[in-house]
């Protein structure tokens, strides 16, 4: 028969349920007999019969003491058990480890204990044997559950020590007191513990000493109340390595019940690596908003922006050196590198500082790959370098610096000594933005500086023009009348037309200089009334205009207004369909053609010719042009609002300025006919985009080779043009950010698109 005998209680396993072993051992206090009665084993986790069998023995093996159960476990009723032997009643324990453990505490006084196997019964019994006044107490319980519980639970254990033991992860059990019970063997590489040097230890030699009374006090308080103040199924928290050193932990938390004790159950990983690239990428992130306020401050100067550049640098990298360098070539040739910005106090990189570019790190830098990055000078092979020698840097990253497509320096970080960690992949990004970034801004500056240059050349030009040639013309002007009084000659009005001609070049000329400024002053503009506006304010000859813009857009009105007009100007100076009879007319009008101007024309362009002598001109049989009187009615009554007026007008001392009131409704809003037929000579139509508007007309259109350059500054396919009106038009658009282009209307003609446009 299968059994064992021993001294004491034997061991209870704790199984797989708790997920490790452990060993419980339990103190029986000595009774007698009667007090031991009906008591169950106060550490008996009750898992069995929830009686046991007791049988009281006296020397001569006869029951004298019998409870309920033992009546059962002997297969006879109490009173029939009195006085009889117990080999009688349960001959199935004879020849036993039951036997002989009974035999023990009879013959020797000493407890016995003995488990086995009862084949007539198909149970697993436990005994435990007291001697008791010469005989013997004996307890019985049926043990057969608990023994397959325990074979399934080695089983489960196996698989489980399998499981765990083939995981890179720290697998731990511990009790309720905080024991650790079982550990795989992952905890070596992890806490640099064996296994069995932690069993039976306290959990607390591998939490760091400040966390003890805080992890203390969380195990009680779940203990007590059952709430949890952690998060069990994933929390980070620092853990202590064998040597002291502490490195960061995910750790998964389960709990078994075994009985009336609790297992806790610790799945750990160490995530000091995945903390540090998520703190590097925290960091990378907060260096590059930063750098973005550093670098969209207007109010800071170019040696504010690199200043603070650099120091966000040394932080983010941990190094105490950055400098901005300038690399120039020597009379001899040779390069030397020169301190421009630095941060920090090594005496060598201090701004003016500089060396022949063979004793400095950079002469690497600027190769063709325009990057290096050295964790350890020495190990990289820089000993005895004279740029080793001179600066004395352990550690070393920095980056190529190209301003308008030339080397301009280098920029760079350092320290004295050498990094443990190579540079990361991002310090390495982050080196190259900066690099490209203090390049642009490089660029810009100067392209900024010669911008302004170029404008107080062209301020010290305006200047010139307002004054040093305005002032010769009003007085040619002036004596050009005072001639005029005295001579009616032909001569005279050619030498008008010049006049104005050049007076419409200094005008056209001083916009241009003054329109390269970038527009900050927006409001919201109805785009079909500006339209409308400037269409009275035009000479348009026989020009209708068709306004298909409904909406509003955001643009400076007075610069916009310039713009329409210049490109209706436009439109009627070169879409103008008419016959030659009225091609003078409109040149005159547009331009300059040999001949005296009409009088309104004059006006136009500021002559100070007195009313009579406008009167005179326009009847005078000399005048080169159809005189105001001789002009088609029709002409006269549906002329826009700008065109000459009647010829009772001309005399008039108002004739100068054509009245907006005179003029008729129709011609303001929708043009007017200047041929015979009563046809419009070139309608032009403003029509709304997707992002602007556009201006076309269905005149002669402009050719394809010519669409880009008729923005160029003097370009005119007309004698008369000055070449200047576009240009304006394009450096107004620019100026709102806008862009333009010319193309063909659907009429053949020209059409302008203005894009990029906003709207309110």
């Amino acid at each position: 028969m299968d059994g064992r005998v021993g001294v004491g209680r034997p061991s209870d396993a704790v199984g797989p349920t708790g997920l490790g072993y452990g060993r419980r051992g339990r103190n029986r206090r000595e009774c007698n007999a009667m007090g031991m009665s009906d008591e169950i084993d106060p550490g008996d986790d009750g898992s069995d019969s929830a009686e046991e069998a007791y049988v009281t023995l006296d020397a001569e093996w006869r029951c004298v003491g019998v409870n309920a159960a033992g009546a059962r476990f002997l297969g006879a009723p109490e009173e029939k058990l009195y006085g009889s032997s117990l080999r009688e009643a349960a001959p199935d324990l004879v020849g036993t480890p039951f036997e002989e453990a009974l035999r023990t505490a009879i013959g020797n006084g000493d407890p016995g204990t003995a488990d086995g196997y009862l084949a007539d019964r198909d149970a697993w019994y436990e005994l435990r044997a007291y001697p008791d006044d010469g005989g013997v107490s004996a307890y019985f319980r049926d043990v057969t559950a608990r023994r397959e519980r325990r074979r399934e639970l080695e089983a489960y254990e196996a698989r489980f020590e399998a499981l765990t033991g083939s995981t890179e992860q720290v697998v731990l059990t511990m009790d309720d007191d905080r024991t650790v019970q079982y550990v795989n063997e992952a905890v070596e590489d992890l806490f640099g513990y064996e296994p069995e040097e932690l069993v039976g230890e306290s959990l607390l030699e591998l939490v760091p000493e400040r966390f003890h009374e805080a992890h203390g006090a969380t195990v009680d308080h779940y203990l007590e109340t059952g709430d949890k103040s952690l998060e069990w199924e994933w929390i980070e928290l620092p853990g202590r390595h064998r040597d002291g050193h502490e490195m960061s932990l995910g750790i998964s938390f389960g709990e078994t019940v075994v009985g009336d004790e609790h297992r806790f159950t610790a799945v750990m990983r160490d995530i000091s690596e995945r903390k540090r690239r998520q703190q590097e990428r925290e960091a990378d992130i907060e260096f590059l908003r930063n750098l973005y306020e550093v670098t969209t401050n207007t109010d800071l100067t170019l040696e504010d922006k690199i200043d603070r550049t650099l120091a966000l640098g040394c932080e983010r990298l941990d190094l105490p050196y950055g400098f901005l360098t300038r690399i120039r070539t020597d009379d001899d040739g040779d390069g030397r590198q020169v301190m421009v910005y630095t941060r920090g106090d090594h005496p060598m990189i201090q701004p003016g500082e500089s060396c022949p570019l063979s004793e400095a790190y950079c002469r690497e830098t600027i190769e063709p790959d325009g990057f290096q990055a050295i964790p350890d000078t020495v190990a990289a092979g820089w000993g005895g370098d004279p740029a080793q020698e001179r600066f004395g840097l352990g550690a070393y990253i920095g980056g190529k610096v190209v301003v308008d497509d030339e080397l301009y320096g280098t920029l760079c970080f350092a320290s004295e000594e050498p990094r443990e960690r190579p540079f990361s992949e991002a310090g390495r990004m982050l080196v190259r933005v900066v690099s490209r970034w203090v390049s642009y801004e490089l660029e810009r500056h100067r392209q900024q500086t010669d911008l302004q240059h170029t404008n107080d050349r062209l301020e010290g030009f305006a200047s010139v023009v307002s004054h040093d040639l305005r002032n010769p013309l009003t007085v040619a002007k002036g004596h050009l009348e005072l001639a005029r009084e005295k001579h009616d000659d032909e001569d005279l009005a050619a030498v008008d037309g010049a006049l104005n001609r050049m007076e419409t070049l200094i005008e056209d000329l001083l916009t241009l200089a003054q329109e390269g400024e970038a527009v900050t002053d927006l409001e919201d503009v109805r785009l079909g009334e500006l339209c409308e506006d400037c269409w009275r304010t035009v000479r348009t000859a026989g020009a209708t205009l068709r306004v298909e813009s409904t909406g509003g857009i955001r643009a400076d009105p007075d610069r916009l207004k310039q713009l329409l007009e210049n490109l209706f100007r436009n439109a009627v100076k070169h879409g103008s369909t008419s016959p030659p009879s009225h091609a003078r007319e409109d040149a005159v009008k547009h331009g300059f053609t040999g001949s005296r101007p009409e009088a309104d024309d004059a006006v136009e362009h500021g002559s100070t010719s007195p009313p009579s002598q406008a009167r005179e001109n326009a009847g005078s049989e000399n005048a080169s042009e159809p005189s105001v009187a001789d002009a088609p009615e029709d002409t006269v009554e549906h002329s826009s609002t700008s065109s000459r007026p009647e010829a009772d007008d001309a005399g008039s001392e108002n004739a100068s300025e054509p009245s907006v009131a005179d003029a008729p409704e129709d011609a303001v809003e929708h043009g007017s006919t200047d041929s015979e037929d009563g046809e419009p000579e070139v309608t032009i139509t403003v029509g709304d985009l997707e992002d602007g508007f556009y201006v076309a007309d269905d005149g002669s259109g402009i050719p394809e080779a010519d669409r880009e350059k008729v923005f160029e500054s003097g370009f005119s396919t007309s004698e008369e043009g000055t070449g200047f009106g576009l240009a304006i038009v394009e450096e107004i658009a620019t100026g709102h950010g806008w862009e333009i282009r010319a193309t063909e209307s659907e009429a053949g003609g020209a059409r302008f698109e203005i894009t990029g446009v906003n709207r309110p």
